[in-house]
């Protein structure tokens, strides 16, 4: 018995433009795409990884000036801070500023600079990333809980914690690892 009701309809492909132009549904699945695809970026941007341009030049050699990095925002909800890290950290009560500097002192360490070095509970610092001398002298301070001790590598900048004292860690917001995957031009 051969009917119109029991032939077998043509098999669509995966992607065939026969059927796409046609279909209804193109324009939802569009905005559908591109309504997730622009909420995922912002979401990553914000909590997982983001592109950072580094305008100043505090951080050099380590870290030029007028380079892109990135930054990884996600490693700081599993583990804290370790000395040496560079750090991505907030300035402001508004959040608008981001500064680059690296973690010196711990919770809970005791942090001086005299002539010219930096010793961490009385024990000399050794910083081969460092260009200058550390100055004025400073301390001694003990960190607090949750407070971290951040300073420039150019060490004749000085807009780190020498100025504005510890960092609490709701301040730091991401790492950045110059040498794996960066810096991008």
């Amino acid at each position: 018995m051969t009917g119109t009701l029991f032939e077998k309809a043509p098999q669509r492909k995966f992607f065939d433009w026969r059927y796409v132009r046609k279909e209804r549904r193109r324009p939802y699945r569009m905005a559908f795409i591109l309504f997730w695809g622009i909420l995922m970026y912002f979401a990553s941007k914000d909590y997982i990884v983001s592109l950072e341009y580094i305008a100043d030049h505090s951080m050099q050699p380590t870290v030029r000036k007028d380079a892109y990095y990135l930054v990884n925002r996600y490693i700081y909800n599993f583990a804290d801070p370790e000395r040496g890290d560079i750090v991505v950290l907030q300035r402001g009560s508004y959040g608008s500023a981001e500064e680059v500097k690296r973690v010196i002192g711990l919770p809970g360490d005791t942090v001086q600079i005299k002539s010219g070095a930096v010793y961490i509970n009385g024990d000399r610092l050794d910083e081969p990333y460092a260009s200058g001398p550390t100055f004025p002298d400073y301390g001694p301070n003990t960190m607090g809980e949750d407070a971290y001790f951040v300073l420039t590598d150019h060490r004749g900048v000085r807009e780190d914690s020498r100025d504005y004292g510890p960092v609490p860690v709701k301040m730091i917001e991401g790492k950045i690892k110059p040498g794996d995957l960066f810096p991008f031009r």
